[in-house]
């Protein structure tokens, strides 16, 4: 069996197709933030305790949904997070299945998969492996260091792996705590999401918002962010796409280059700018991450007239969407897509 040490990051997770609208959905995975407080969607080898249960989950091997630790167990932390989350009293049995789902997506398709973790006891984390079955891939372990009990913070840790759907897209996605220590590894988990890869894009790289004047000449330069889970050499650039919102019009990009662009932004869905990084200054101006980007040239006169096509006028805030395949050697490559926003200012 194949180990991958996955690290842990944050970015923001965008446009990836899901499942019908459902509440609790994230993505692919059905009811990923735990808001129904059931077990019909997933499969555990531990004991389900219903929320108002009489008893506490003072045994190893018991799990609940609800949204605070301390209503399960006296001795758990009092906190809430977002909602409801899964907690966890470690079972001292090996290979026991803490949560299983099942999924049936497009073959040999790059996949991102997100969950949270959060320790509710300082004593002897959880070491979490995740298995992408038949492929038999595993990553992990993913744990919080242990603390002492004056140190101890409960805390949700957010942790992100690239994932592959293998030959069929027929794959299982398990969680299993490899530490069986009786005392201590108790933990909770929340918003687990299988997502497409992301794209992220930024319009006028380091700055924003991002005006445009329809009289405007020259070029208006775009990044693919490159990160730690997409290298952007692997899209086909002759697909590069930059459309408006609902995808009804598109124009092609004039140049396309690699280079260090800058650093993924980390609000880029609702066009306000609200942060950038923490490698940004006080002016929203950005610094590079090392890693290389999709730097992209578009003709400013094609852009305005599609723009003025579609109706728009100085004043509005018009969301823009890159769309590029993926892999690019891939017969039948997925469409990815990201989202930045422009500004049309006075002529």
């Amino acid at each position: 069996m194949k180990t991958v040490w996955a690290c842990m990051f944050a970015i923001l997770l965008t446009c990836g197709l899901s499942l019908p609208a459902v509440a609790g959905n994230c993505g692919y995975v059905v009811n990923g933030d735990f808001e129904y407080t059931n077990t019909d969607n997933f499969y555990t080898d531990y004991t389900y305790m219903t929320p108002d249960a009489d008893h506490w989950l003072w045994n190893p091997g018991l799990i609940t949904i609800m949204d605070n630790p301390i209503n399960a167990h006296g001795y758990w932390p009092d906190f809430t997070y977002d909602g409801n989350m899964l907690i966890v009293n470690g079972h001292t049995g090996s290979n026991k299945i803490i949560w299983k789902q099942s999924f049936y997506l497009t073959p040999n398709t790059n996949y991102v998969l997100s969950f949270e973790l959060a320790n509710v006891s300082y004593l002897s984390p959880a070491r979490i492996y995740v298995t992408v079955d038949p492929a038999g891939t595993e990553y992990g372990p993913f744990t919080i260091q242990e603390t002492s009990e004056e140190e101890f913070v409960p805390k949700f840790h957010r942790f992100e792996l690239f994932i592959n759907s293998g030959t069929t897209g027929s794959f299982d996605i398990t969680f299993i705590d490899s530490n069986t220590a009786h005392s201590g590894n108790d933990f909770a988990m929340d918003n687990i999401c299988l997502t497409d890869i992301p794209l992220s894009v930024d319009i006028k790289p380091g700055s924003c918002p991002n005006p445009f004047n329809l009289k405007q000449k020259g070029v208006v330069p775009v990044a693919i962010l490159g990160s730690d889970i997409l290298e952007v050499s692997q899209l086909d650039p002759e697909s590069v796409r930059l459309c408006l919102e609902n995808g009804e019009a598109c124009i092609e990009p004039i140049r396309v280059e690699l280079v260090d662009a800058g650093i993924p932004c980390m609000d880029c869905e609702d066009c306000n700018c609200t942060a950038y990084s923490q490698s940004c200054d006080e002016e929203g101006v950005c610094g590079y991450d090392g890693i290389l980007d999709l730097n992209l040239k578009f003709n400013s006169t094609e852009l305005a007239a599609m723009l003025r096509d579609a109706g728009h006028a100085p004043g509005d805030i018009v969301p823009l969407t890159i769309k590029a395949n993926y892999p690019i050697h891939d017969p039948d490559p997925v469409v990815l897509e990201g989202q930045d926003c422009i500004v049309i200012v006075n002529q």
